[in-house]
């Protein structure tokens, strides 16, 4: 029997070179996915954001609609004459078979009655109190009004 005798000797493995025409192709077109998929999701941000904006002005368009019909009732409604006699009541006039109601604040009460058989002290911290009272009433009657 004959022996076989294997020599082994190192070389390098048959690898592609890193920048092959594969690798480039490969490149661009994972680049050209990128570009389409920004391209299409800024589309699609445009989109919404004219739908917002139509959605806002159609909203604004009715608004504008609502006091247009407003403004014209108004205007047949003075054209006609009726505002003539709700111009008047706002300025204090009537007609004379007109009975009017004013419906106000009741009328201030009557000054204390006078203490009988004393004097009124007049000293300095009678009118300061005074003063210092007229003031808060003064502030209170501003302030709940």
């Amino acid at each position: 029997m004959r022996r076989i005798n294997t020599i082994s000797r190192v070389r390098k493995v048959n690898l592609p070179a890193p920048l092959s025409k594969e690798f480039a192709l490969l490149g661009l077109l994972l680049l050209a996915a990128v570009w389409v998929a920004y391209a299409f999701a800024q589309e699609a941000l445009l989109n919404h954001q004219l739908s917002t904006q139509a959605a806002d002005l159609r909203q604004q368009n009715a608004t504008v609609a609502a006091q247009n019909e407003g403004y014209r009732r108004d205007l047949l409604a003075s054209s006609a004459g009726a505002t003539a006699d709700e111009d008047a009541r706002a300025h204090g006039y009537a007609r004379t078979d007109e009975r009017i109601y004013i419906v106000g604040r009741p009328a201030p009460s009557a000054a204390p009655p006078a203490q009988p058989g004393g004097k009124a002290k007049v000293s300095g911290a009678v009118r300061q109190g005074g003063v210092w009272e007229s003031a808060r009433r003064w502030i209170a009657n501003f302030w709940h009004r």
